[in-house]
């Protein structure tokens, strides 16, 4: 299956290795390696993402508009096909290539607040550059979810793990502010916290609705895995809003303030 893929792209799919690359839940991914070229192979769960094409589109238009008016901003977009087209279909699954940035590293978990600081700075650079793209939607809220507990979604020992990391939130806040305070209203600043609280419990409520569904969105290793990851998600929930006038007090003291929102 995957060789037909590669021929579409205009590859000779006997000349390249291919192997597992990550540890995403939703889509499947490849490395594909010939001598010093690589390359990411997609294949989009069309069972999360029901429109791939718009996806797609999304993306291009994305990457034009940065290259129209940021043109020196490292945008990474997808090769085409023999076909001039960003996604090959095969039956019922689509798939896509990226190139494979060199010397690149990703981080499940986030080691240092100034690790934090810095994702959070050049999300909010990304998102800074597309404050003029009339259909791009920044959620730092998610950035939040994932960095603020020591440990993923995939820990189980819930009650003496599962904590937000303090110093990590004034991070994020700092590092983001530092590229979009100017663009931000002073509303969208207050609801800051509240966009971490929203996303944490959305994606707690995603992964118990997979686990009702039979693992048709994540998929899992081990049965009750997504109700697990469920859980995990309220503690981190219910960490955060513990915390939240302390965080919020932390955040007072340092160059970036703004109100606190219930």
């Amino acid at each position: 299956m995957l060789a037909s893929i590669l021929a579409a792209y205009g590859f000779k799919p006997h000349e390249w290795i291919i192997q597992p690359f990550g540890t995403g839940l939703i889509n499947d991914t490849w490395l594909i390696k010939k001598d010093d070229e690589e390359y990411i192979l997609q294949r989009i769960n069309h069972n999360v993402f029901k429109d791939p094409y718009a996806i797609s589109n999304n993306i291009r238009s994305i990457g034009n508009y940065l290259q129209q008016y940021f043109p020196g901003y490292f945008f990474v977009m997808p090769i085409q096909s023999t076909k001039k087209q960003d996604i090959v279909q095969s039956g019922e699954d689509f798939y896509r290539i990226f190139p494979f940035v060199k010397d690149s590293v990703t981080y499940t978990s986030i080691e240092s607040p100034e690790l934090a600081f810095e994702a959070a700075r050049q999300f909010g650079r990304f998102t800074e550059h597309l404050s003029g793209f009339n259909e791009s939607i920044s959620d730092v809220g998610d950035m939040m979810r994932t960095y603020l507990a020591a440990v993923s979604e995939e820990e189980t020992d819930f009650e003496t793990i599962i904590n937000v990391r303090e110093d990590y939130f004034v991070a994020i806040v700092e590092g983001y502010l530092s590229e979009m305070k100017a663009v931000l209203t002073e509303e969208e600043q207050k609801g800051f916290i509240y966009a971490g609280k929203f996303m944490i419990y959305m994606q707690s409520i995603r992964f118990l609705a997979d686990y009702l569904m039979n693992e048709v969105y994540y998929g899992s290793k081990y049965e009750g895995q997504n109700f697990n990851r469920g859980v995990n998600q309220l503690y981190l929930l219910n960490s955060l809003k513990e915390k939240e006038e302390r965080l919020f007090q932390k955040v007072r003291q340092n160059k970036y303030i703004f109100s606190t929102a219930k």
